[in-house]
């Protein structure tokens, strides 16, 4: 009977260590997964621009769950300064309207919806304000004023897996540690 109760306080002992490692664990794998996701959509978006010789535009959605018919479906939200993780769209623009929020019949290319709380993914074009929509030429190439990058970070922690993905002014993505602070 004391050995079992020996084990069982040993076995505790090691859980309670265990456990802020499968957090730390679970925080980077999902911080990386949305990094990717979100760099993923970028590139799909800046592809399809030049592959189909006509604006694209991604920008962030809080309807990305309605369904899409031909009179409805989800739309773009500006507004600035929010998150991207309710989720975003991505859908041709042929007459390049900065003003489009609703895909036309046909144009929706993709719709992510990253369902992970606890994560904020904002814009930072350099100067503070945050963008909601970004938008790129018949050649790939982002808008000057999209150009800047995006922090992802869980919750308001200061932790080693938060990332900051930077979009440059010719369509590159790259994914640094958000603590090193600068863009390549």
């Amino acid at each position: 009977m004391i050995e079992l109760m020996v084990t069982l306080a040993v076995a505790a002992i090691l859980a309670t260590l265990a456990v802020p490692v499968f957090r730390d664990v679970y925080i980077k794998n999902h911080t990386a997964a949305i990094a990717n996701e979100f760099t993923g959509s970028i590139l799909r978006a800046r592809s399809a621009a030049a592959s189909r010789n006509m604006c694209v535009v991604m920008c962030r959605s809080e309807t990305t769950s309605k369904p899409v018919t031909s009179t409805s479906g989800p739309e773009c939200v500006q507004k600035v300064n929010q998150d991207w993780m309710s989720g975003w769209l991505i859908f041709g623009n042929p007459e390049c309207d900065s003003g489009l929020t609703v895909p036309a019949q046909g144009q929706l290319i993709g719709i992510v919806t990253p369902a992970r709380p606890n994560f904020t993914l904002k814009h930072n074009s350099g100067g503070g304000t945050g963008q909601d929509y970004l938008m790129f030429s018949a050649l790939g190439y982002p808008r000057q004023g999209d150009v800047g990058f995006f922090d992802l970070q869980y919750g308001n922690e200061v932790r080693d897996s938060n990332r900051k993905i930077c979009l440059s002014s010719i369509g590159n993505v790259a994914t640094v540690a958000l603590k090193d602070g600068v863009c390549p």
